[in-house]
């Protein structure tokens, strides 16, 4: 992403950003696996590992925001140069997922393999990028392998509907932040109240909230110079706001229950909250930025993309009982399939459309 002029003249200021975030991304990533690796089976821990994907939904509207308040051709045009550089980024690691879990499937024989096996629904609407409907409707076992990329779906309703509501809607309006986070509040305070259970957990709609946090954190940056406010922060301020939002964060990922009531009416808003306090603060703290010289950190947060798409079928076919193997066995074959398809995604699939930016 594109730093202002004033910002981009500031190459540590930068750097330091770009790392910072790598490291959120870590820790959502990271969240996540261990949720659906080992929720709840070592311990009693990582039940509250899910809200990886909150974390994941508040820095996307942060980015995508902040790439589109510096657009300069804010028209039909900009907005299918803006869905093309999506589709370019996102969709070969896409396609190398569902055409890798196609030839394993096709490859493989037994118990195991009926079970992961997609239906042609499935690759449909993970392709359609509409996968969150399944979510909701229930449709059954044959799409497991891509049941994950529902979350990757609900950003993709955000990068169709929100360039437009920002360009025509919000325009310049200088406290354009604040009205975005109210209506943020409003949505998610409306979901929580109406909605049944897999409409607010998965609908595009309820997800917004989470993504207008992010939204209104770039807004209020757009409209002071860019990122540098935050780099100007006194650094006590902004060490305690990462150093809390990422204690209280990871805390809940490893010793949080599972969704509930507690989820719907509190950590559902109070996630994005500490998602925006360590976007923010970690421009300036210390600790984001030793986490961030951990080469194994950055390494997870640059291939979190890939990572997230490929840990859930290396999941379902390392099943410990189906194949008459110890759980140590399954743990290390899930772990190195994982990162092995991961580094490959990452390297032939993601990297090239960075390199040709």
């Amino acid at each position: 992403m594109t730093l202002p002029a004033s910002t981009a003249a500031k190459p540590t200021a930068r750097s330091a950003r770009v790392a910072h975030l790598d490291g959120i991304r870590a820790l959502a990533i990271l969240s996540v696996v261990a949720f659906h690796w080992f929720g709840g089976r070592i311990l009693g821990l990582f039940h509250g590992g899910y809200i990886g994907v909150d974390v994941f939904l508040a820095l996307s509207g942060y980015l995508i925001t902040s790439i589109l308040v510096r657009r300069s051709d804010q028209t039909l045009t900009g907005y299918l140069r803006f869905m093309r550089a999506r589709v370019r980024r996102l969709y070969p690691a896409l396609l190398g997922l569902t055409v890798g879990v196609f030839l394993i499937t096709l490859l493989g024989h037994g118990k195991v393999f009926d079970l992961l096996r997609p239906s042609l629904p499935s690759y449909a609407v993970t392709l359609l990028q509409v996968s969150w409907i399944p979510v909701i409707g229930d449709w059954g076992s044959h799409g497991q392998a891509f049941i994950h990329t529902w979350s990757l779906a609900v950003e993709w309703t955000f990068y169709v509907v929100w360039p437009w509501l920002l360009w025509r809607t919000l325009g310049r309006r200088r406290h354009a932040w604040l009205l975005v986070a109210l209506v943020a509040v409003a949505v998610w305070l409306a979901c929580a109240a109406v909605l049944p259970w897999q409409w607010f957990y998965a609908s595009p709609l309820a997800r917004s909230a989470q993504l207008g946090a992010g939204c209104a954190l770039a807004l209020f940056a757009a409209q002071r110079g860019g990122s540098r406010v935050f780099a100007e922060m006194p650094r006590v301020a902004a060490e305690a706001m990462f150093v809390v939002a990422f204690l209280a964060v990871s805390g809940w990922a490893v010793l949080g229950p599972l969704a509930g009531a507690s989820y719907r009416w509190g950590v559902f808003a109070l996630v994005p909250l500490g998602t925006v306090a360590m976007i923010a603060g970690g421009h300036r703290s210390r600790v984001a930025h030793w986490l961030v010289r951990l080469p194994a950190v950055t390494a997870v947060g640059v291939a979190s993309y890939s990572i997230y798409l490929w840990h859930v079928p290396w999941m379902l076919i390392f099943n410990a009982d189906l194949l008459g193997i110890s759980h140590g066995a399954v743990a290390l074959g899930t772990l190195l399939m994982t990162a092995l398809t991961a580094a490959i995604s990452y390297w032939f699939l993601e990297r090239p459309y960075f390199r040709s930016r």
